[in-house]
Order: structure tokens, then sequence, then C-alpha cells
């Protein structure tokens, strides 16, 4: 009986928690997959841009090379730094509130967030090789 209510416990103490390591994009390719499409660092922060603010991100250019974004869902907070070139960009964070963020480790949900970020950075870049328009989304 008692290793029964242990097991719950631990169970239940651990679907209560949310922080995961913190998620960061390195270097990710501005190449697009089976394109010979290779972006001017414009086009790249362009993308950013673009895909930050569908993703209801608000970006502004700190300095060529350097975007920071940030995203406020509820009463939760997160911004991140996004460096890029031509040839590649990361998303790094740099702050954040009610996230619980804590050595290296952060809510599930940044994570999502950046994800989310990273991909729509690429789905811009995609439009901008192929001459389309990606689909937008909002995140939760």
């Amino acid at each position: 009986m008692k290793q029964t209510l242990l097991i719950a416990a631990t169970l239940a103490l651990l679907a209560g928690c949310t922080s995961q390591p913190i998620y960061n994009v390195d270097d990710a390719s501005t190449a697009i997959y089976n394109s010979e499409f290779q972006p001017s660092e414009q086009q790249v922060e362009q993308a950013i841009m673009l895909g930050a603010t569908r993703y209801g991100w608000q970006p502004r250019l700190v300095e060529p090379g350097l975007i920071e974004a940030s995203i406020l869902l509820r009463d939760h907070q997160a911004t991140v730094e996004i460096p890029y070139s031509a040839k590649h960009f990361s998303i790094h964070h740099k702050s954040s509130e009610n996230l619980d963020y804590k050595d290296g480790e952060i809510h599930r949900n940044y994570n999502r967030w950046v994800m989310n970020l990273s991909s729509a950075i690429k789905q811009q870049l995609s439009a901008e090789a192929y001459g389309g328009t990606p689909e937008g989304g909002q995140i939760r």
C-alpha cells in the first residue's frame, strides 16, 4: 500500500513539472532544401521580422545582424536575441517573466514558442525562394 501511494505521489509530482532545459537555436542554415536560393542578409532580416510578427512576436532591429523579439501571452513574457547573417540565424533566450526560468530550465511553452519562431523564419525564407506566401498562424 505504501509503495502504491509513493508511486502515485511521484507520478503526480512529475505530471506537475513543466520545466525543461532551455531550447536555443544555434546557427540554423538559411539555405532552402532542394533550392539554389541563397538569401542576402537583408532577406534573412526580413524573413525574421515577418516570421516573428506572424507568430505574435514583436521584433525590433537592434543593429544590422541582430534582432530582438519579445512575446507576451497572458502574464508570460519572453525576449530572445536573434543574431543572423546571410547563411545562418540563431535564437537565444535573453529574458523572461513568469516562465520559471532557473538554472538553464524554463517552462515548456517557451521552447514551443522558440521552435515555432524558428519554423516561421524558415517558412518565410522558403516563400522567398519559391515566390509564395507561407501559411501563418498564432501560437497558444
